[in-house]
């Protein structure tokens, strides 16, 4: 699961960006003039300044990041997908655009697929102890935001809920997201400690800052006793506090060179 290359960026990446572009833009201005009753929702012709800005990002991701957003402008080009699509909820947009949120959702779901299942077959453990089953096998709340995302075009409003739609799609879509996820899930722990155990878990706090994001999300999927909990009894509470530290400490000293 780590990350690809970046991709080496080229003049003839440039050339193949450029054609597809002027395509882009092309039909979208015919589009226009002989349908204009369709021209509130054909997508923005693509700018000078856009395709800066889209080059920028393409320098900073795999080349099949810029591979799959070349396809996408192509799709554009085919007969009738400027067609215009009406849910049942009254939600107007062209075909091509549907087609695409469509194909980003199942991406989306792919990778979800393969982390979920991934996780499933994580060995659950309890203070480095197997717990003889796998994570998927225990039923946890923890797998529920790998379930599938669902898209039902007929069940989503137009304006604002559509276009709030198209931005999670996207984002989730994007390759930053899997990376973005993790360090969320790391900052949410971290403040999970810092709520429950306060100043009395500086250190595990430290050590857990020092380790990577991924590996955090992987312990605490498999790792039974990584939960935070409260418990009212101070001597509890530190019993807990103690055993977290002694499941984080060996990941930190081993990112710390064993010292």
């Amino acid at each position: 699961m780590s990350r690809k290359p970046s991709i080496k960026w080229r003049e003839s990446d440039a050339e193949k960006l450029e054609k597809k572009v002027a395509r882009f833009n092309a039909k979208i201005y015919r589009t226009k003039r002989s349908h204009p009753e369709l021209a509130d929702i054909l997508p923005n012709t693509i700018k000078k300044a856009d395709k800066e800005q889209l080059i920028q990002k393409f320098k900073e991701m795999p080349r099949s990041e810029f591979n799959k957003k070349l396809t996408s402008l192509e799709r554009f080009s085919v007969k009738g997908a400027e067609k215009e699509i009406v849910s049942k909820t009254g939600n107007r947009v062209t075909k091509w655009e549907k087609k695409e949120v469509g194909l980003k959702v199942a991406q989306v779901n792919r990778a979800k697929t393969v982390e979920r299942k991934a996780v499933e077959q994580m060995e659950a453990t309890s203070r480095g102890e197997s717990l003889g089953m796998k994570r998927g096998e225990m039923g946890s709340e923890r797998l529920n935001e790998l379930k599938p995302k669902k898209f039902n075009f007929d069940k989503i409003r137009g304006g604002k809920e559509w276009e709030k739609f198209k931005e999670s799609v996207d984002k989730l879509a994007s390759p930053e997201a899997r990376n973005e996820r993790m360090e969320t899930y790391k900052k949410n722990y971290i403040t999970g400690v810092e709520r429950v155990y306060g100043d009395y878990a500086k250190d595990l706090i430290n050590m857990l800052k020092e380790i990577p994001a991924e590996d955090i999300v992987k312990m605490y999927y498999s790792e039974q006793e990584a939960t935070i909990t409260f418990h009212y009894d101070p001597q509890e509470m530190q019993t807990k506090l103690d055993i977290i530290t002694n499941i984080w400490t060996p990941l930190f000293e081993e990112y710390q060179g064993g010292d």
